[in-house]
């Protein structure tokens, strides 16, 4: 499925990254913040210039590849080969349908399960290399993305370890100052390696803009109390969905456990309330209600939960440390991200799922029961669910969960939500060759490539505003701005941005401007929406009213525009 679903977007701002790097850092200085991801995509991209979005797609499906072979490797000698496939099948599919080039979530999971890896391996081997190892890897993840920094906290898990294994508390704080010691060794290499390539100052350009992003209020991505009360109502929603999911199946089969007056009914009554069931999951997935979100929620709270009894109940000591491993990569990872687990949360997944999928699956096979019965002579209550049952719902359940998960990625490749069996049509570009999308999304992009080659040409400074940065890509242009996104950019912090730039070079680019909506509920563009969303306009109002002050500042006049796209020249071109 790598070859369908064009997104302008996501895949549209790392790509541009991997472009300009080299060439033209400066204009993707806020990318800077995934300093490592692009020294390896630029890398890529540099030489296979013909593979195009193509293959930085490829080159996301061996990063992918890699990383479930490590959680295989990691996790094997813990849990059943057969719950473990299942539970990283899961983790793939609901991964499917999400971002597909090689990005910065992708090799950060990659170091993560690294990380992992040389941790448990150096802690059980007494092997304090490894452990160093652990460290450098921490190290490259927060090059690949400066919030992974908080990985430096998997110190955690040697502690755990120590506990467990009664180590003396300076034997714990000794393996963990080698953790550190990694850690910095690592970073000081990939400075100094920075330095000699020139790319030092823009990566602490990069910080110093996102520390200034941060302080820009309620309306910025990055701002601290935006993405810790994000943390908190998202979580809060995952365990929600969740319940609503499992509660309704818990109670059905509790109501099974009533046995009434005429107990020959009760079988087939009980086979028509299970069909009953079924179907109704069914339908609820058919028709989007049980969507993707909901689906990374499940999983989340599975995994969740599946550590929590781990702790509670499991002997095998690596198994709890992995759970704990696990455990915190899910709950720390979204921190950083402008949107939390809603984006990344997804990508977190690699130990706590398989981990709790053996956990349950295991829980599922006991025999044991405990029930609390109320006899009479004629009726018999019965609140807790019998074996059977539990069985019952795992295995239906393990069978709907497969249905939603296929569903969503066969329907919803990421921003272009549409029928694969209608995404035959390519756009005429060399570096989306390969890429197939609707016939409308691919002639209204086509339309916009064909008429801006009038103003436009490769290396040309050019502000392609807000979120379709892919066209850069394409086209062969640099941002304008230090971003090639300007829909991450606070309302303020975008005008004062536009202003300082052109005071800065003396130079007004080409505007291409979105006039649609093409993320989230609006990726069936051009198609409308099935639902209008005025909230989207409220988020766009200041950063819109700038772009408007600026084209008027400078007399910007519109020369072309079709349903989606148009273009402005400044006075005097």
């Amino acid at each position: 499925m790598t070859f369908q679903g064009l997104d302008l977007s996501d895949e549209g701002f790392n790509a541009v990254f991997y472009r300009n790097i080299y060439s033209n850092p400066e204009s993707v200085q806020y990318s800077f913040m995934f300093w490592l991801t692009g020294v390896i995509g630029g890398a890529f991209d540099y030489l296979f210039p013909s593979l195009g979005l193509l293959g930085l797609r490829i080159l996301g499906a061996i990063t992918l590849t890699c990383t479930c072979l490590l959680s295989y490797r990691l996790l094997r000698p813990y849990l059943n080969k057969g719950a473990l496939r299942l539970g990283l099948l899961f983790t793939l599919l609901v991964i499917s349908n999400n971002i597909r080039i090689f990005h910065y979530n992708y090799l950060c999971m990659l170091l993560y399960m690294l990380c992992a890896l040389f941790l448990l391996r150096g802690l059980t081997r007494n092997n304090p290399w490894l452990i160093f190892l652990a460290g450098v890897m921490v190290a490259l993840e927060t090059l690949a993305r400066i919030p992974s920094i908080v990985n430096l906290g998997l110190a955690l898990a040697i502690f755990y370890y120590g506990i467990l294994h009664k180590y003396s508390f300076a034997r714990q704080f000794r393996l963990a100052l080698i953790y550190g010691a990694g850690f910095i060794a690592g970073l000081a290499a990939m400075i100094v390696f920075m330095k000699i390539t020139n790319q030092y100052d823009n990566y602490i350009g990069a910080v110093k803009l996102v520390m200034e992003m941060g302080s820009g209020g309620a309306s910025s991505h990055y701002g601290l109390s935006k993405l810790l009360k994000q943390f908190f109502v998202l979580y809060g929603s995952s365990v929600k969905h969740g319940l609503l999911i499992a509660l309704p199946v818990i109670s059905a089969a509790m109501i099974c456990n009533l046995v009434t007056y005429r107990p020959s009914y009760r079988k087939p009554l009980i086979q028509l309330l299970t069909l009953g069931i079924i179907a109704a999951f069914v339908w609820l997935i058919w028709t989007d209600t049980i969507n993707h979100l909901m689906m990374v929620f499940l999983l989340t709270d599975l995994a969740t939960l599946g550590a929590i009894c781990i702790f509670i109940s499991e002997k095998n000591k690596e198994l709890k440390v992995l759970a704990l491993m696990g455990l915190y990569i899910i709950l720390t990872y979204p921190l950083g991200s402008s949107d939390g687990i809603y984006t990344v949360g997804l990508y977190t997944l690699w130990i706590g799922v398989p981990i709790a999928v053996d956990y349950f699956n295991k829980w599922l096979r006991l025999d044991s029961q405990w029930n609390i019965q109320s006899r009479s002579e004629n009726m018999r209550f019965s609140l807790l669910l019998r074996p059977e049952q539990l069985r019952t719902i795992g295995q239906v359940g393990i069978l709907l969960v497969f249905l939603a998960l296929l569903r969503q990625a066969y329907y919803y490749p990421f921003f272009d939500w549409n029928d694969r069996a209608r995404m035959t049509a390519q756009v005429n570009n060399t570096y989306t060759r390969g890429v197939f999308t609707t016939k409308e999304r691919a002639t209204a992009i086509n339309e916009l490539l064909d008429e801006s080659s009038k103003y436009i040409h490769p290396g040309d400074a050019v502000l392609i505003y807000h979120s379709v940065p892919l066209l850069h890509y394409m086209t062969n242009t640099r941002p304008y701005l230090r971003n090639a996104m300007p829909w991450l950019y606070e309302g303020s912090f975008f005008a004062n941005e536009l202003n300082t730039t052109a005071e800065k070079t003396g130079r007004l680019p080409v505007i291409i401007r979105q006039l649609i909506k093409t993320v989230d509920d609006a990726s069936m563009w051009p198609d409308p929406p099935a639902k209008f969303d005025d909230n989207w306009d409220k988020i766009n109002e200041k950063r819109d009213q700038a772009l408007d002050q600026y084209i008027q500042k400078y007399q910007y006049r519109e020369v072309w525009t079709n349903k989606v796209f148009s273009i402005l020249i400044p006075a005097g071109k």
